[in-house]
């Protein structure tokens, strides 16, 4: 036989070429501290990620939780600026309270039984200068409904109160509704 086609496994000189033929593989101890340093670097990044995610969450809570008493805050503002401003418009009317006790006592005598005052209306916004205007409505009733409108509206223009303080008067067209006649008077300053 062939001593050099077949070789034992077993032998030796077989297990010296294997030595040889197979690469040499040695890793640096460095390298596996480096390797090391890594993995604990990575645990340690993954752990401060965890605890600033649980403290975002508690920092989100105690967000929502403030929230509502800081909508319950401005709505109070808001409302306290309402008040303040209504405030302000109640005490600008008690300067003027007794001014205008006197006019609500004269249109009163003036007002004939056939007439129905519906609505009387104070209004500075929409004459220029700052003038106020008022807004009588009202309904006539009965046949002569327009007459009584004309004859109001004269007793106005005649009476000291109102003749002093609404240099214009103005009677806006009439119209029929029913058995009734209705009216509106604006006196203007």
């Amino acid at each position: 036989m062939n001593d050099n086609i077949i070789e034992i496994n077993l032998s030796e000189k077989y297990k010296e070429k294997k030595k040889k033929k197979e690469p040499v593989l040695k890793i640096p101890n460095a390298l596996g501290v480096v390797v090391m340093i890594v993995i604990v670097a990575f645990a340690v990044s993954h752990l401060l990620l965890y605890l600033r995610e649980n403290s975002l969450k508690k920092m989100t809570a105690r967000f929502n939780e403030l929230k509502a008493p800081a909508k319950e805050a401005a709505r109070l503002k808001k409302m306290s600026q309402d008040l303040s401003k209504r405030k302000e418009a109640l005490n600008g009317c008690k300067e003027n309270w007794n001014t205008w006790a006197g006019k609500w006592l004269e249109l009163a005598k003036l007002t004939p039984d056939s007439i129905f005052l519906q609505e009387i209306k104070i209004s500075v916004d929409n004459v220029p200068d700052g003038k106020q205007t008022v807004l009588i409505r009202g309904r006539a009733s009965g046949k002569e409904g327009e007459s009584v409108i004309l004859n109001y509206l004269e007793a106005l223009k005649t009476s000291k109160v109102f003749n002093t303080k609404f240099k214009k008067m103005v009677l806006s067209p009439v119209y029929t509704e029913g058995n009734q006649k209705v009216f509106s008077i604006d006196l203007i300053q």
